[in-house]
């Protein structure tokens, strides 16, 4: 488990940062989307809402491995490589989450997705590949 520094922390819970999850299914095959749900619940773990994954879904519950991609406006870029854990479709958290959503887009999350962060790099132009955690 890594745990995301300070800057990365910022960068993944700020809701005006665009964040790319990619998923591979078990034949290899890519699958990347935009994920303006996605947050941080602590240093550890960040958090999703499916509002309608389809491939990324299949994809988290058959290889269990995504990595997320963070852009921020200040140029600076991380990517995190995460371990699935689960969706929760009821909860405390789906609550929340659902709340949320409802609130800015008016639809309904059918789970959150919840992952470990395991490591991070940099993938800004400034360092590239660098190992941050």
């Amino acid at each position: 488990m890594a745990k995301m520094p300070k800057e990365v922390l910022d960068a993944v819970a700020n809701e005006g940062v665009l964040k790319c999850l990619a998923t591979i299914n078990p034949a290899g095959v890519l699958n990347a989307v935009v994920v303006g749900t996605l947050t941080a619940l602590d240093e550890e773990t960040i958090a999703f809402g499916d509002l309608k994954l389809g491939k990324t879904k299949d994809n988290l519950l058959q290889t269990k491995n995504f990595t997320v991609t963070v852009f921020t406006p200040q140029m600076q870029s991380y990517q995190l490589k995460c371990a699935f854990q689960e969706f929760q479709e009821t909860g405390p958290l789906a609550e929340q989450f659902n709340e949320a959503v409802w609130s800015k887009i008016k639809m309904q999350i059918r789970a959150v997705g919840i992952g470990k962060v395991e490591e991070i790099y940099s993938a800004s132009l400034n360092n590239p590949g660098v190992k941050i955690a």
